[in-house]
């Protein structure tokens, strides 16, 4: 599954055993769920991804009663919500990269002390 999606083994063994304390990101979802030949929701749904439960964002119908203005802001809030989620989202990322960099290095030679 490494070798087909570019994710680290480590990270893979830690989605598998729930042990991936912040929760595998979408973009991982969706490798996975590309190599398995499964619709990314269902994956997700597997691992009890936040995300995968929600459905696409559909405005109630009353929102037709708002003006060019109202509609404006609310697309702007519904924008910085996901600016923020998308941002968390790549911090999580890349904090799962940096650990599964930090495995694959191999250990440095310890400096000596004068003492040594």
């Amino acid at each position: 599954m490494s070798e087909a999606t570019g994710i680290h083994v480590s990270t893979i063994s830690r989605i598998v055993k729930g042990q991936n304390v912040k929760g595998p990101t979408k973009d991982v979802v969706t490798q996975l769920a590309e190599a398995l030949g499964k619709p990314a929701r269902e994956v997700g749904g597997w691992i009890d991804a936040a995300w995968a439960q929600l459905e696409p964002y559909t405005p109630p119908a009353v929102a037709d009663l708002m003006t060019n203005e109202q509609r404006a802001a609310v697309d702007s809030i519904i924008r910085a919500f996901a600016t923020a989620n998308r941002a968390a989202a790549d911090t999580a990322k890349k904090a799962d990269e940096l650990g599964a960099a930090m495995v694959r290095k191999k250990p440095g030679m310890r400096a000596r002390s004068k003492t040594d």
